[in-house]
């Protein structure tokens, strides 16, 4: 499992820094609305990785029972659920400015563009809001020397099940 955690954080800090490194080879124009759509897509293009890198961060967590890091990833997934819309919306008003610049003939491909991160972005959201309430509540109520008797994000006890 620690190798688990070590292959999701090597894989979470590489594409972090690459898209650093990609955005810091560039003139940053933050006031730009081209410039901030741009970067949202870059973001979500990313999104699938950094996604499996987080999944085995979660997982070996969770097999670990490390407590405090599965707070911790829970709170960093609330927060990021709360900036991942904030981020969607002010796209959402980017692309708008943008599409009055975008010749006719790129219309379809700039809408279909707007489609898909907005459609990653919210899927994204969700799954983080998902994640990091039920990694709040899995170790709730769990007296500290009692590791592992916290409800798992993993594994259910077959009495959990509706169909036993």
């Amino acid at each position: 499992m620690g190798v688990l955690f070590l292959a999701g954080l090597v894989i979470l800090l590489d594409q972090s820094a690459d898209l650093a490194a990609t955005l810091l080879s560039r003139k940053i124009e933050v006031s730009a609305p081209a410039w901030r759509f741009g970067v949202f897509g870059l973001v979500t293009a990313r999104t699938s990785t950094l996604l499996i890198g987080d999944v085995l961060l979660f997982a070996s967590v969770v097999m670990l029972q490390w407590r405090t890091m599965i707070r911790a990833l829970a709170a960093a997934h609330l927060l990021l659920a709360v900036a991942g819309l904030a981020g969607l919306i002010l796209f959402l008003l980017d692309a708008i400015q943008v599409r009055g610049g975008v010749p006719l003939q790129g219309t379809a491909a700039f809408t279909a563009a707007v489609v898909r991160s907005a459609m990653i972005t919210g899927a994204v959201v969700l799954t983080f809001a998902w994640a990091g309430i039920v990694a709040w509540r899995s170790d709730t109520g769990t007296p500290k020397g009692r590791r592992g008797s916290s409800p798992s994000l993993l594994v259910t006890d077959a009495r959990d099940r509706p169909d036993s």
